[in-house]
């Protein structure tokens, strides 16, 4: 029916937490991150190329390389494969290590665990730098996360907000919210597009 992100996107603009906004981001941390841009009303397509955030590149990734074959892009650092690379750098861990997934990085964070907390400080720092790009390009009121990472928003909304007082200066400061709908967006977003479908053939 759509791309995931964006109906996931349309799903949260249209029933969700960005209901009644006509400037928005909607931002999915999974594995990977892309981003459904609406602007002025309206869901960005730009023929399927536009809202791929995870590859736009930031300081905090540094040379490190991207699937994509470009260096220092957001998702290397800030997806949930992306703190898990960071927790495992931090602690030192080596290949025969048992892994560890984010979201028991997240447990230990909340309990102060110094390497799990550094890991999503990358993230969060990661992240205010893409932001802040797509907050100068575009002017969304709110930015709404989803995905399996909107979980540790806790960990990472402070950090965004932190690191939002040092490096905005002209651009509109949005709100940071979490996804009403979760990993379910998608499927939402989907429906939506479905039933405009149904409709505009039955007219």
């Amino acid at each position: 029916m759509g791309h995931d992100v964006r109906t996931g996107g349309l799903a949260e603009w249209q029933l969700g937490s960005g209901r009644g906004l006509t400037n928005l981001l909607f931002v999915p941390l999974g594995t990977g991150i892309a981003a459904a841009v609406i602007v002025d009303g309206r869901l960005l397509e730009a023929d399927g190329y536009a809202g791929e955030l995870g590859h736009v590149q930031v300081p905090s990734a540094g040379d490190q390389q991207c699937a994509c074959g470009q260096v220092g892009c957001l998702e290397i650092v800030a997806g949930a494969s992306g703190v898990v690379r960071n927790y495992r750098r931090l602690a030192g861990a080596t290949p025969g290590d048992e892994p560890v997934a984010a979201e028991e990085i997240a447990t230990r964070a909340r309990a102060g665990q110094p390497e799990a907390l550094g890991a999503f400080e990358i993230a969060g720092t990661a992240l205010s730098e893409a932001f802040v790009i797509a907050l100068t390009l575009f002017g969304p009121e709110a930015i709404v996360v989803g995905g399996g990472l909107s979980g540790a928003a806790d960990l990472l909304f402070p950090i965004i907000d932190q690191e939002f007082d040092h490096r905005l200066t002209f651009q509109r400061r949005p709100k940071l919210l979490t996804s009403s709908f979760g990993s379910r967006a998608g499927l939402v977003g989907a429906g939506l597009l479905g039933w405009r479908s149904v409709t505009a053939e039955a007219q």
